[in-house]
């Protein structure tokens, strides 16, 4: 290319139109455009890019970059590595950086003779780009072959570019992390306003029995110690419950609970339900996600159901709980985080290992100190103050008046086994508080003859520790399946449901119950 005369190296006119373009950009993206616009206007640029600075790793990082060829900047090399990356110390261009002042190259000073010839680039400018006398990058131009006098023209007025930029760049870094916190605030209070309604009755964990003295025991000791914590027991015995008095009696307790079940997320959605995601990463990623992680960050994170885990994720979980580290789906940014996991499952976790369906080495580091939560046959003097707590706060939340209280069908209640625990108890004094309508309490809906009948064994079958036939084992899971269908009203699947209750499929059940042939229309109470 013929050098160029210096009246037409510059055009103050299009300098003014880019810095009023670049002052209205509000984005990265905005301001990377406005930048390409100026290039493809000004034919005596072959390149130019910008690189942000990154003070902890005294590096410059190439964020945007265009070339006259439509080459990527990343892919040009220097005498230092890739030119995407460069020291501090670098020889010529950390100048710019350490210093924060400007650097003319032409002709016989160029560093990069082998590239220059064959890109036909005899100079460059390198400028930094300063905002409140802060460094927030440099700014690049190299050029082909034009009079050298002409670059430090160019270069008074491209300082007035890189000022500009600068502030353009920080305004927009600042306002994504304003965006970014908006966002994580707002999916705090949606995930807290989804959260209110399963909190608000269980404020306090109810009992005076050993069993549970016990628990509370164990969760004085293990909550003030930032270590994970596993939850075991029944369904419906208050698991989530001792999760949340750990958190509220740690050095966590002011930030974030956050809870995720996982058995309620498909799949394909489980790595970005955990750890969020960008936009674009897939179909349907329209905007970016914060994930469980992040929401919970130096917080606590509750895994419900965790042995529903596939386990493709269980080793990106146990890379977060080793090293405090994850990505997003579709970013290559490392986010670190401080999260406390409880995890929680009505399964053993050691047979789901055995079986291979569940990671050993993610087991040991969720079961630093396990609590195993008691069923509430095993803390029957807890029942009668369990039904009374139950009782106020069903009439408070109902609206409704508080009925009487009936000692006698109270402690009634502390004969049934309850094998839905506490749950399946709560929902049966809501039932009796409806039906009361503010007169004496009447649990008559339970009809307890009908229990004693429907669960006494079939020819007298007596279990002991030997060997079970096939016949008994019938009707030993015949028995169960009675107790499920009864706790549920004759429910079989859904919240609270039979299936649910015995922590198998509803098609499962269904199967089940039609060759022992029972009828679940004889458990509906009206």
């Amino acid at each position: 290319m013929d050098p160029m005369k210096i009246p037409n190296i510059f055009d103050i006119d299009m300098l003014l139109e880019t810095l009023v373009s670049i002052g209205r950009e509000r984005t990265l993206e905005g301001v990377f455009k406005a930048g390409k616009d100026y290039f493809l206007k000004r034919p005596q640029v072959a390149a130019t890019g910008i690189w942000l600075s990154e003070d902890k790793a005294a590096i410059l990082r190439l964020v945007w970059g265009v070339t006259r060829s439509n080459k990527e900047l990343k892919n040009w090399q220097d005498h230092h590595g890739q030119l995407n990356v460069i020291p501090f110390d670098h020889e010529m261009i950390g100048t710019v950086a350490r210093d924060k002042r400007a650097i003319i190259m032409c002709g016989k000073k160029w560093a990069r003779p082998e590239w220059a010839k064959k890109e036909n680039v005899n100079s460059y400018i390198v400028l930094p780009m300063v905002f409140k006398g802060e460094l927030i990058g440099i700014l690049g131009f190299f050029y082909f072959p034009f009079f050298e006098e002409g670059l430090d023209n160019a270069a008074r007025w491209l300082k007035l570019l890189a000022d500009y930029t600068a502030s353009a760049i920080s305004n927009a870094k600042s306002l994504e992390t304003i965006q970014l916190l908006s966002k994580r605030l707002a999916q705090e209070n949606q995930y807290l306003r989804e959260e209110f309604c399963h909190t608000a009755s269980y404020e306090h964990i109810i009992g005076e029995s050993d069993a549970l003295k016990y628990i509370l025991e164990q969760i004085a000791i293990v909550a003030p110690i930032d270590v994970n914590v596993l939850i075991t027991g029944e369904s419906g015995t208050g698991k989530e419950l001792i999760a949340r008095a750990i958190h509220r009696n740690s050095k966590r307790a002011q930030n974030p609970f956050i809870k995720v079940n996982c058995a309620s997320i498909p799949n394909e959605l489980f790595e970005s339900e955990f750890f969020g995601h960008i936009q674009g990463a897939f179909t349907g990623a329209i905007k970016d996600r914060i994930g469980r992680f992040q929401l919970a960050d130096r917080g606590t994170l509750m895994l419900d159901e965790v042995s529903e885990m596939p386990l493709e994720l269980q080793g990106k979980l146990l890379r977060v709980l080793q090293e405090g580290e994850f990505e997003r789906v579709g970013d290559i940014k490392t986010k670190k985080v401080s999260v406390r996991v409880i995890a929680v499952t009505n399964r053993e976790l050691k047979d789901e290992v055995k079986s291979g369906r569940f990671r050993e080495d993610l087991y040991f580091r969720l079961s630093v100190f396990p609590i195993e939560a008691p069923p509430l046959r095993d803390r029957k003097e807890d029942v009668i103050l369990l039904v009374k707590h139950f009782i106020k706060e069903a009439a408070h939340r109902l609206r409704l008046p508080e009925p009487l209280i009936n000692e006698s069908d109270i402690e009634m209640l502390s004969n049934l086994d309850w094998p839905g625990n506490v749950r399946e108890l709560k929902n049966a004094v809501e039932r009796a508080v409806i039906i009361s309508r503010g007169g004496k309490i009447d649990f008559g809906f339970l009809n307890f003859d009908k229990v004693k009948k429907l669960m006494s064994p079939k020819n007298n079958v007596v279990f002991s520790d030997e060997i079970i036939k096939e016949n008994d084992w019938k009707e030993l899971q015949r028995q169960n399946i009675l107790r499920a269908l009864l706790a549920s009203n004759g429910k079989v699947q859904g919240e609270f449901g039979a299936s649910e209750l015995l922590g198998i499929k509803p098609t499962t059940l269904r199967s089940r119950m039609q060759s022992l042939d029972i009828s679940k229309s004889k458990f509906e109470m009206v």
